[in-house]
């Protein structure tokens, strides 16, 4: 077990495909962070790729940077298998926690520090999912912009999910139980909310820290509510699936979303006709939830990851 009192090794990892201006943005951000003392980083970048892009893009982005980097191409394509690179390397390094970061993403001076500090206090046997704040294009929708920001926790408070975006990964479960990020399903999505649903039911907590933020850039065209109903479509087939630890499948969850899918598009259709646009936005995004929950019993998938978006 790692002790606090001797220095640890912390890998940050970053997932890249085609992004090369918000990886650099990300890059001019991690070089201006504090460092946690008694902490030896290496920042680790994996590109999603058939032949390297931004190898050069990393050395100049982090020249006199108080951390080690590392880059490697991972030509198999598709999300879980670039983070399962970033896995086998941090461990590889004998790592006490791989820190996963979104390449969109640029953190605050003390992100790193608050994170590490959290760990700490667990003995560096917790998963910490930090705080992620959106940015939203210029002349983006006031009304759909709430629907970008995620919902406000308190630091300390026990999560049932959690993504890879600005998470703190211990690694001593990893290697006790062998988890690794499901490569069926390259450009699906939601691969990591099932890994870490599945490292809290083998008893890893996931715990919040508000203090570790992250600020997400969003690109202009996720600006939309059709973006965003997307969105939740997935999130609903992911947990209507089976896939997450503990949302089973069932006939009767089938037609008990499906109910409310519908009473959601009514109620938006009737606060559309009182003009009342953040109300009816709210519905609908509801509606595709529930619409997603009902039809994942059929094991419907859709690859949202096909094509990057942002840059």
């Amino acid at each position: 077990m790692w002790r606090t009192e001797l220095a640890v090794k912390l890998c940050i990892g970053v997932c890249t495909r085609h992004r090369a201006d918000a990886l650099a943005r990300l890059l001019q951000s991690l070089r201006r962070m504090e460092m946690p003392p008694a902490v030896d980083v290496t920042l680790c970048v994996v590109e999603n790729d058939t032949e390297p892009r931004s190898s050069e893009l990393l050395a100049t982005g982090t020249a006199g940077a108080p951390f080690i980097t590392d880059y490697q191409l991972e030509s198999r394509i598709g999300i879980p298998q670039a983070r399962n690179r970033l896995l086998e390397t941090a461990l590889a390094m004998e790592c006490a926690a791989l820190v996963f970061i979104d390449d969109d993403e640029e953190v605050a001076p003390d992100w790193l520090c608050a994170l590490e500090r959290c760990a700490r206090e667990t003995d560096w046997q917790s998963v910490i999912q930090g705080r992620v704040v959106s940015r939203m294009p210029e002349g983006a929708s006031e009304i759909l912009t709430p629907f970008f920001q995620r919902k406000e926790r308190a630091t300390g408070e026990a999560l049932s999910f959690c993504a890879t975006n600005n998470t703190l990964l211990p690694l001593d479960p990893v290697r006790e139980h062998g988890l690794r990020f499901d490569e069926s399903r390259p450009t699906e999505g939601g691969e990591d909310t099932i890994f870490f649903a599945r490292a809290r039911q083998l008893g890893t907590p996931l715990i919040f820290c508000r203090e570790a933020v992250v600020i997400e850039t969003v690109p202009r065209e996720r600006a939309n509510l059709g973006w965003l109903c997307r969105r939740k479509f997935r999130v609903g087939l992911l947990m209507g699936s089976g896939s997450i630890a503990g949302k089973k499948r069932s006939v009767g969850k089938v037609f008990y979303y499906a109910v409310k899918a519908l009473g959601h598009f009514l109620l938006s259709v009737i606060y559309t006709l009182l003009l009342q646009r953040a109300r009816s936005a709210s519905a609908l995004l509801n509606a595709c939830r529930c619409l997603g929950y009902s039809l994942g019993y059929f094991q419907i998938r859709t690859q949202p990851y096909r094509q990057v978006e942002g840059c």
